[in-house]
């Protein structure tokens, strides 16, 4: 039911940072460290030339179907050691807190503080060894089984109270973990 019209504009801007260092250890081993940092510099929207561009950098918003979650900044950064045949890694994936659309117009609005998503943090950990053609890898994802924040929540709701969510429309559900910890284990043979 949507009309295409392509009258509009988007400018989306940001940089992505890297850094990775390794390091052999005297005793045997090597340590590694990698992070990466997502800067959103820019995410704006014009329907059609008519109306106003929306800024999006900051806000839970979204503007001619494109991305909805306009992270200031993200990081994602893992710590590594591995020694001859085995190896493990320790993950963090960071995001900031993200203000809800309505906080534009009403910073004191039921949906500016309820439904603001924030800063969120996940770990994960896993390791692997390697023999002859096996290579056999297990790992813990969510390690410390932390829970999506509850939002859109709202107990002085007319007419019946509004109780949380923690994913779908009233959050933003591709950032958030909700199935808590997990774990897994593969095997892979090269042949």
């Amino acid at each position: 039911d949507r009309l295409f019209s392509n009258a509009g504009l988007s400018s989306f801007e940001g940089v992505d940072l890297a850094l990775n260092w390794s390091r052999q250890l005297d005793g045997g081993g090597n340590l590694n460290l990698s992070t990466t940092a997502i800067i959103n510099l820019q995410e704006v929207t014009q329907a059609v030339a008519d109306i106003p561009a929306i800024h999006h950098k900051g806000y839970d918003s979204c503007g001619l179907q494109l991305q909805c979650q306009n992270y200031d900044y993200r990081v994602f950064t893992t710590i590594g050691y591995g020694r001859g045949m085995w190896n493990m890694s320790l993950r963090h994936q960071y995001w900031p807190a993200l203000d809800n659309n309505a906080c534009r117009t009403n910073t004191t609005s039921n949906a500016c503080i309820n439904s603001s998503p924030p800063a969120y943090g996940l770990f994960a950990m896993s390791g692997a060894f390697q023999f002859d053609r096996y290579r056999i890898q297990a790992g813990i994802e969510n390690l410390l089984d932390e829970e999506p924040p509850c939002l859109g929540a709202n107990p002085a709701n007319q007419g019946f109270a509004l109780e949380c969510s923690h994913g779908g429309l009233n959050a933003p559900g591709s950032t958030y973990d909700p199935l808590g910890r997990r774990y897994f284990i593969s095997m892979t043979m090269d042949f």
